[in-house]
This record gives structure tokens, C-alpha cells and sequence, in this order.
């Protein structure tokens, strides 16, 4: 799945069910509220595909009633607290979720590991879709990620290089099928300010992934939210 950031979504490509058309926020210091936006040999965490093409969507109402529990284990910001979670009931496909894509790393010397979270919010129609599937509410599907730091090919002052492993998921299966991608390359450039915050970059287009921050040896990030069509 690039589903990993992996296909979903880079020396050898870039890659996370992410996609490419992530735009930088313009106020690092606000990424716990996680504003609204959105590698394996290609440059997306999910596969491209012309019914699942993140779009933007504006400014839609915000709740609370997530599972904010991966902020707490990495001693920086809860980027997952607060998330907005609708505003895609309207666009090319009746059934939608906003989407996001939560990263962590952890660094030991040259090793990097970590985990890959992609989030799914759906729509009041998928909403009843799923409900039939036995799939209540949000979902999500989780990756495992191990690699190394590498030189920086663009931009940044840290490179990282890690392979996904699909290890958990509590999504349609349909979702996870049709997504699931395992065994990915996926390369980031990484830029690391001195207020704590990281920015992250696709290592061979240069462009951007999503920002969170850095402290130690731990990094995280999570993309701007996007909405997908099933």
C-alpha cells in the first residue's frame, strides 16, 4: 500500500499512498493543530489512481473523538490531536475520507526505524458503506518502517531511506487489497530548524511530504489532510 507514506504514500523513487500534491504550511509552528492538505520506486505512500486522487478541501469543522496516542509516545507535539475530519462529502466519488498520513522515526547511529500510519476519516455515505463491512468510524493501516540515514540528495540536513512492512490494519478489506503495498523503498529529505520543527521532502522530486518536528534522535511528521475517493 502506499499505502505506507509508501506507495501511498528515494533514491530509487519516491514514494508514500501520499501523494505528490502536498503543499508546504506556511506556519511550521501551528503543525499540532494539522492543517488541512496532503518512497519504493515511485513518488506517492498509496498507488496513483484517478478515483483515489487526494484533493484539497478548504476549511472544514474539526473534532476531538480521535485516537491521539501516537503524539504521547514520542516526547514532542501531538500532531494527531485535533485532526479535522470531514469536509469531504462533495467531489468526483459519492464514497470519501479525509486522509492522513502520521511518520515516526526513531535514529540509532546510522539505523532508522519507525512506524507509518495512514488514517482515514469517512464520509456519512462510506460511513454506512463500512458499517456493513463490520468497519465502525475511522480506520487506519499501519507500517512498519526500517532503514538508515543517508546523504541528503536535495535539500535538508538528514536523509533517510526505509523499506514498509505491512503489519496492521482495521480498514475494509477491500481498502487494504486494493492498497496494500509491502517491500517499498521510500527516501526523504529531511531539514531540521532549530525551533524543533522537521520538515520532510521527497528525497528525488524535492517536493514536499508533510512537517511535524525533531527531538534527539526522534522525528515525526503527518501530511495536510486530504480527501480520497473509493
Amino acid at each position: 500500500m502506499t499505502l505506507s507514506l509508501f506507495t501511498l504514500f528515494l533514491a530509487c523513487g519516491d514514494s508514500t499512498a501520499q501523494t505528490d500534491q502536498n503543499k508546504e504550511k506556511q506556519n511550521p509552528a501551528t503543525i499540532a493543530k494539522a492543517p488541512d492538505k496532503t518512497a519504493t520506486n515511485t513518488e506517492t505512500t498509496i498507488p496513483k489512481n484517478p478515483q483515489t486522487k487526494p484533493q484539497n478541501t478548504g476549511t472544514p469543522k474539526t473534532t476531538d473523538n480521535q485516537d491521539t496516542s501516537h503524539g504521547a509516545n514520542t516526547g514532542m507535539p501531538n500532531l494527531l490531536k485535533g485532526l479535522a475530519t470531514d469536509g469531504c462529502d462533495d467531489g468526483p466519488g459519492i464514497f470519501g475520507a479525509a486522509d492522513y498520513f502520521y511518520n515516526e522515526f526513531q535514529i540509532n547511529g546510522k539505523k532508522v526505524e519507525g512506524t507509518e500510519t495512514w488514517i482515514l476519516h469517512p464520509n456519512k455515505k462510506l460511513v454506512g458503506k463500512w458499517k456493513e463491512e463490520g468497519v465502525s468510524g475511522s480506520c487506519k493501516v499501519v507500517w512498519k518502517l526500517k532503514g538508515e540515514t543517508i546523504s541528503v540528495n536535495r535539500k535538508g540536513d538528514l536523509g533517510i531511506r526505509v523499506v514498509n512492512q505491512l503489519v496492521n490494519d482495521t480498514c475494509p478489506k477491500e481498502i487494504v487489497n486494493k492498497y496494500e503495498d509491502t517491500g517499498k523503498t521510500i527516501v526523504y529529505d529531511v531539514i531540521r530548524s532549530s525551533d524543533g520543527i522537521a520538515k520532510f521532502y521527497f528525497a528525488r522530486s524535492g517536493k514536499f511530504v508533510g512537517q511535524g518536528h525533531h527531538k534527539k534522535d526522534k522525528l515525526q511528521f503527518i501530511t495536510d489532510k486530504s480527501c480520497r475517493w473509493f
